[in-house]
């Protein structure tokens, strides 16, 4: 139960990361499943050829058949703890990533109040010149 939560867990993080399609992580998934079935399959025929006492060569062909499955149900267990390495990995990225972007948030919401500040400085300084220019014309024209 336990590989299959954490075989969900790395399909979902897969998928919103985009490094596997769905089809990729349901194929891996149902090989593994695949392989769990056809080994505890072959290890019951092999108990039943043991007991009756069937055809030596037959029970060999089915040891084959269970070594080969195991082989490879180990590498596919390899396989996904590499995945599982890469997600954790992704993981840890995207935590810095969003470490980041609350950082640009907070300068961003800084700068975006010295801008506001600066506009503020500028029309009241604009404001105050108009005024002086007005001053100055009004006296020229007076005199």
């Amino acid at each position: 139960m336990r590989s299959g939560f954490g075989l969900w867990m790395v399909l979902a993080v897969l998928l919103a990361s985009g490094c596997a399609t769905a089809v990729d992580m349901d194929t891996l998934n149902s090989r593994v499943d695949d392989n769990t079935r056809r080994i505890e399959s072959l290890e019951r025929a092999q108990e039943q050829m043991t007991m009756a006492s069937g055809p030596g060569q037959r029970l060999e062909s089915l040891e084959g058949e269970v070594q080969a499955l195991r082989k490879q149900m180990a590498d596919n267990q390899w396989t996904l703890s590499e995945m599982n390495e890469k997600v954790e990995s992704f993981q840890a990225f995207m935590g810095e990533v969003q470490q980041f972007m609350i950082q640009y948030r907070k300068r961003g919401g800084e700068v975006d109040k010295a801008l506001e500040q600066i506009s503020t400085r500028l029309e009241a300084d604009i404001r105050s010149l108009a005024d002086k220019l007005r001053q100055m014309l009004d006296s020229e024209s007076g005199n």
